[in-house]
């Protein structure tokens, strides 16, 4: 359920690991959003294509993507990894909850193990379990549930 602050919808909707390389590490999602691994993967492979887009003709690394009242807010870590957080447009907490996870992973983590092996999905789901940034990211989005129109 979103709800409404001045009539804005705020609300995260769920998160995408990707590896340095454009491989999808790890993906999960709250609430009513299901995707494939097929689509996921394919999606992952996208955003690391669009990112080298943009350092090879701006020297930037994307930020932000916007697509109708959605946003992928993102984290990307040199030769480590890239942290795409979905969330409606207008949700602050987006951009943090990208940083958050990447500093976890990268403190947890060295470079070789997020390239080399290959149960390093089910190893970062377990840290952030661990570390509740699920349970975090869901209470977040049950706060703005309580927030009445005003």
């Amino acid at each position: 359920m979103l709800i409404l602050r001045r009539g804005i919808s705020r609300m995260i909707k769920g998160y995408v690991i990707i590896s340095s390389a454009g491989t999808l590490i790890y993906q999960k999602f709250f609430e009513d959003v299901s995707i494939s691994i097929e689509k996921a993967s394919a999606f992952a492979g996208g955003i690391f294509a669009l990112d080298m887009f943009m350092k090879n003709i701006v020297g930037k690394n994307i930020d932000e993507v916007i697509a109708g009242d959605w946003k992928l807010n993102f984290d990307i870590r040199e030769n480590a990894v890239i942290v795409g957080v979905l969330a409606s447009k207008h949700d602050n907490l987006a951009r943090a909850y990208a940083h958050k996870i990447a500093d976890i992973i990268e403190k947890s983590f060295s470079n070789e193990d997020l390239i080399t092996d290959f149960k390093i999905g089910e190893k970062i789901g377990k840290v952030l379990e661990d570390k509740l940034i699920d349970e975090e990211i869901k209470a977040s989005n049950e706060a703005e549930n309580k927030i009445k129109y005003a």
